[in-house]
């Protein structure tokens, strides 16, 4: 019996085996095939033999094989799938030729886990894993890449089945993809990536320390953003090659693609670079705005992309796209700029056309339009290195231009010194003889006019003797033979006197002045006199540069250490590329000629210089058009001076600035706004000497006079100069009085000013041609000389009072004022130009300047003419005029119109609305709710 129950089992088992081994030999054979007849050279893309089984159930390993699996089929390019997704895949592998074949099969890099099964005696079994959430170092190959080892015999054939997992979405072409590749080909182009990647980082990194070592000596910023581009590319080639997920990552999710975020970095600090490189904000101040914002979201589009897509290789197209977009508008500001001869331009454009045309030929490469194995991805490597070796010979050859011209200027200074404290010596004698004579007719004087030019006189010879006497102070500070004479001071009640002292001329400027100190007793070793010319220079500054209704401000503190004094003003301010170089000596901040101040370019110097000798420290703060603060630091102790100082007959310092000498600059800066009183400056055009003589003495008395012999020299000294008239005969040589009339109403810079024209013709035909080139007057030969004087006077004032009628009624506009149509033509075009950049708060002199076609110069004396308004309170007055009309009709608050109007700050707006319209712009919203 038993022997019966065992032969029974014995064929069951045997026949179900033959069933099952003849159901498997019929599903083995039905599955695709590809053959290997030699070795794969390089990769082979094998994934049109892959069959894949979707299925929203999930199978195990002998489930699949078995006669409920799901159907497998090649995959349709249409199919739709819901992620995370578990898919299994075959397919069957025979080697033809000779040879034992030692290959790896690769797989999709985003695959989280694939498991790697051999069909044999109809079980899965030889299980090999791999995945991009596995660690690198689990793998047999230590790579980020998927990869499975397989070995196959000579005429050996496998079915191999494979579960894939992926967690983040995919196209349906990476489901099933498969590629086979001979081991020494995977093992040679893996270690040569990592000898290739690691020596490239290596260069960069170089370069890197390089730029940042570089930026610590000059401190400048085109240092530190061209070590972020090098650090970038670094990154970035690091990230596409695998090695940051190999070595760091190891597996491990991150939430932002290591490739997207490399290239956000690059994209942003090639934006940086190229801006601080070429100047783009200085040339382009509107494009630098647009490109930056482009340049933002170029750097960010690859994150929003992938947050919306979710699909990486789709996002990648796209960004790809937006990418050359971002180049091309790159290279626009280089070219321009390059065609304008910049050499900083030209050296970037060959430099950035090395790096930009192989980043475009990998994102071709990128796009498909390259074979497998061209070596885009190294070529733009080497294009990298290039542009880094090119920019820094770029860099350092302007480093050493700016190092030549700096020893150039510290050579010229030196002379320069040398000179002035050669020269001084020269002109002291002689004008100490002449003020002392000045000084004996002053006290002689009675007549009040002789009286008023020895006065002048005087006034200039002092303001000459001051300017030598600074010059010889400079020159003994440099030779180090200036001595400290040293005091104890109660510095508080000291400086206090001292701003006192511009008390006379706050008020004539209607200009508020404050002290401020938080304790009345702080005991200061200093040198008295020196610290007067100190204060002395920076009060005279303040006032020179803040107009009526303005202020000055001097405050003091004070802490265990040292007391630090603030003098601040809301002025014109200095120009941010100007600041670095105002304690420079001889120099000028270009904006001061705008307001007519004459200066010598050496107090601010000097200022500095006595600070200094004084064991202090001296900075200043300045926001155009906002003002000016200088902080001034002392210690209190005397430890820190010299013994000698302390207290001793130092050496006397020659040079103290007076208030006297800052009126009399006042005076001058305040020439456009200035009454009729205050001598206007009239052009004389008169080839006839004893015309112009008779009419120079019938007007000298009353007007300041320039000459010009013919109408050539009258045009030339009339754009010089801008008289607030000019006098023109009608025949002269060269040009006509007509032809000169119509030059100067038809030219932007002095179509404001009003001509009078003198002729011998008296008939009425002549008189209307001169009044249709635009003559504001017409004066016939002979002429009475009061006649003369009084339609001057009545041309002036009015003038005057289209000037004062702006400033009192701050809500009028100059086209309400009627005025001749080139002016109304300008200024409708100086209002449009502000209202375009309406909301811009970088717009400022400089740019409203360059749109109107003119210097700021001329800009400014026009404006002054015609508005009494300097170009930065007019720009600040048709802001503030915007801003009534929003306040006053629209439903906006402070802050949002402060905004539209181009203020950065709602403080500073509110004090400018107020200090305009004396109300707040909270109390017009009030009004008007």
């Amino acid at each position: 019996m038993n022997l019966q129950y065992l032969l029974v089992r014995s064929a069951l088992t045997w026949l179900i085996s033959l069933l099952t081994l003849t159901g498997n030999v019929a599903i083995t054979d039905s599955i695709p095939l590809y053959i290997l007849e030699d070795g794969p050279e390089g990769r082979v893309i094998i994934s049109e033999h892959v069959e894949i089984a979707l299925s929203h159930r999930k199978y195990t390993s002998q489930e699949i094989i078995g006669p409920e699996a799901p159907p497998f089929g090649i995959l349709p390019d249409s199919v739709h799938t819901n992620f995370p997704l578990t898919l299994w895949a075959r397919i069957r592998l025979r080697n033809q030729s000779p040879d034992v074949q030692n290959l790896y099969l690769g797989f999709c890099n985003l695959v989280d886990s694939v498991s790697f099964y051999t069909l044999k005696d109809g079980r899965l079994q030889d299980l090999k894993v791999s995945g991009a959430a596995i660690d690198p170092f689990q793998k047999k190959l230590i790579t980020s890449t998927n990869h499975i080892p397989l070995e196959l015999g000579e005429g050996e054939e496998i079915t191999a089945y494979f579960k894939l997992q992926f967690s983040q979405p995919v196209s349906p072409e990476h489901l099933g993809e498969l590629f086979i590749q001979s081991d020494g080909y995977v093992l040679g182009a893996l270690l040569e990536k990592f000898a290739v990647q690691f020596f490239y980082a290596g260069l960069m990194l170089l370069f890197s320390l390089l730029s940042l070592f570089t930026y610590l000596l000059f401190r400048d910023r085109t240092f530190i953003y061209f070590a972020g581009v090098q650090l970038s590319f670094t990154f970035y080639f690091l990230s596409v090659s695998g090695i940051i997920d190999t070595l760091l990552l190891r597996g491990h999710s991150f939430p932002v693609p290591p490739i997207f975020l490399s290239l956000s970095v690059l994209v942003l600090s090639v934006g940086l670079f190229v801006n601080a490189y070429i100047r783009i904000r200085q040339h382009y101040p509107r494009y630098y705005h647009w490109y930056m914002a482009l340049t933002v979201f170029t750097a960010l589009s690859n994150h929003l992309g992938l947050w919306i897509l979710q699909e990486y290789y789709q996002v990648a197209f796209y960004y790809n796209v937006v990418l050359i977009v971002w180049i091309i508008f790159t290279f626009i500001p280089i070219l321009l700029l390059a065609r304008g001869n910049s050499r900083q331009a030209r050296n970037l454009l060959v430099a950035l056309s090395v790096l930009f045309l192989t980043s475009l030929l990998y994102v071709i490469y990128l796009l498909g339009y390259f074979p497998q194995g061209f070596p885009a991805g190294y070529s733009v490597q080497a294009g990298t290195l290039l542009f880094a070796l090119l920019v820094f010979y770029g860099l350092f050859d302007q480093v050493n231009a700016i190092k030549l011209d700096r020893q150039k200027m510290e050579n010229l200074e030196q002379l320069k010194s040398r000179f002035f404290a050669n020269i001084s010596h020269e002109f002291r004698t002689p004008l100490t003889l002449l003020l002392g004579p000045i000084e004996q007719l002053r006290e002689k004087a009675h007549e009040a006019s002789d009286k008023k030019l020895l006065d002048t006189a005087h006034t200039n010879a002092q303001r000459l003797l001051d300017l030598i006497n600074q010059l010889l102070d400079l020159a003994r500070l440099e030779s180090g033979k200036m001595q400290l004479q040293l005091s104890e001071l109660n510095f508080p009640q000291f400086l206090k006197g001292i701003v006192m002292s511009f008390e006379s001329l706050a008020l004539r400027k209607n200009i508020r002045l404050h002290f401020m100190s938080r304790n009345t007793s702080i005991p200061l070793w200093i040198d008295r006199e020196k610290t007067e010319v100190i204060f002395y220079n920076l009060l005279s500054n303040a006032f020179k540069f803040t107009d009526s209704g303005g202020e000055v401000a001097v405050g003091v503190s004070e802490d265990d250490e040292q007391v630090e004094i603030v003098v601040r003003d809301n002025g014109i301010g200095i120009p941010e590329d100007q600041l670095a170089h105002i304690f420079d000596r001889f120099y000028q901040v270009q904006e001061a000629s705008l307001r007519q101040v004459n200066g010598s370019g050496i107090g601010l110097a000097l200022v500095q210089e006595l600070v200094q000798l004084q064991q202090g420290s001296i900075r200043v703060e300045s926001t155009e058009d906002e003002g000016t603060t200088f902080i001034l630091s002392f210690r209190k102790c005397s430890s820190h001076l010299s013994n000698e100082g302390l207290p001793d007959s130092g050496t006397k310092l020659q040079y103290k600035a007076s208030v006297i000498d800052t009126e009399t600059s006042v005076t001058e800066e305040e020439a456009w706004e200035r009454p009729l009183s205050s001598t206007p400056l009239l052009l004389l055009i008169e080839d006839n000497a004893d015309i112009r003589d008779y009419i120079r003495q019938q007007l000298q008395g009353h007007f300041r006079l320039e000459e010009a012999v013919n109408g050539r020299e009258g045009i030339e000294k009339a754009l010089e100069l801008h008289p607030d008239l000019v006098i023109s005969d009608v025949m002269m040589p060269e040009k006509d009085g007509y032809e000169v009339c119509h030059f100067l109403k038809q030219d932007e810079r002095t179509s404001h000013i009003p001509v009078i024209l003198l002729t011998a013709r008296a008939s009425q035909e002549e008189k209307l041609k001169g009044l249709e080139y635009g003559a504001d007057d017409y004066l016939l030969k002979p002429f009475h000389s009061r006649e003369l004087e009084v339609r001057v006077r009545k041309l002036i004032e009015l003038r005057v009072q289209l000037r004062r009628k702006i400033q009192e009624n701050p809500t009028l506009n100059f086209s309400d004022l009627g005025g001749n149509p080139a002016d109304l033509a300008f200024m409708e075009k100086i209002n449009g130009c502000i209202e375009k950049y309406m909301d811009d708060n970088q717009f400022g002199v400089g740019t409203l300047a360059e749109n109107m076609g003119m210097s700021s110069v001329h800009l400014n004396r026009k404006l002054n003419a015609l508005t009494g308004y300097s170009s930065g309170k007019y720009i600040q007055q048709t802001r503030l005029r915007r801003a009534l009309n929003l306040l006053e009709n629209t439903r906006m608050n402070v802050s949002e119109v402060a905004l539209e109007t181009g203020f950065s700050s709602t403080a500073y707006f509110v004090k400018c609305f107020r200090e305009h319209y004396g109300k707040t712009p909270g109390s017009i919203q009030q009004k008007t709710s």
